[in-house]
């Protein structure tokens, strides 16, 4: 999603629209897969030479269940993303170069990153990209009730009871539990 700075005035501009899933940049390691385009409704605002974006976002994807390995389909959403670019609109709009190492990225707290002297747009791809990662689940579960899979045969128990014998129960520490304490008065 690229916005051209040009275009942006003292007032709130905002952007609609989906972006192709290729754009999440997906190993296929088979465990995630885009299922639809990333919907987006961004505000941008230029205030005291920053670019502030603050929007919602929402994409469909299909996550592998760590515990039975099945596909499950989930909405992934961002309702409070935002950015901040620093800028200098005077050099973007007149054109003028300036000295680009002039900024580093940690310059300042709280900017997330600089704009390059001289550009007339800026893309937010690369940044909506990596708000919707960051809120992929770390351990996907498709339900909490998930049975996950029988460690012997593999059958998954969700579907069906499999015929495996449960193991005995490791009583190395079974003594203990039935040790009378006494209570010190």
């Amino acid at each position: 999603m690229k916005v051209k700075l040009t275009d942006l005035t003292e007032n709130e501009r905002t952007y609609k629209g989906d972006l192709d899933p290729e754009m999440f940049e997906l190993v296929d390691d088979g465990d995630l897969i885009a299922k639809g385009p990333l919907r987006y409704e961004i505000h941008v605002c230029v205030v005291s030479e920053m670019l502030i974006a603050r929007g919602r976002l929402e994409a469909p994807f299909a996550f592998r269940c760590s515990r039975c390995g099945d596909f499950y389909d989930e909405m992934v959403r961002d309702l409070d993303y935002s950015v901040a670019l620093d800028l200098d609109l005077e050099r973007v709009k007149s054109g003028v170069e300036g000295d680009d190492a002039e900024h580093t990225e940690n310059d300042r707290d709280g900017v997330l990153r600089y704009v390059e002297k001289g550009i007339d747009f800026v893309d937010l791809t690369p940044d909506l990209r990596e708000s919707m990662i960051l809120r992929f689940p770390g351990y996907p579960i498709c339900a909490e009730t998930c049975e996950g899979r029988c460690p012997k045969c593999g059958q998954n128990l969700n579907t069906d009871v499999c015929s495996c014998k449960p193991e005995p129960a490791d009583d190395r520490w079974g003594k203990l539990d039935h040790l009378e304490v006494k209570q010190r008065k």
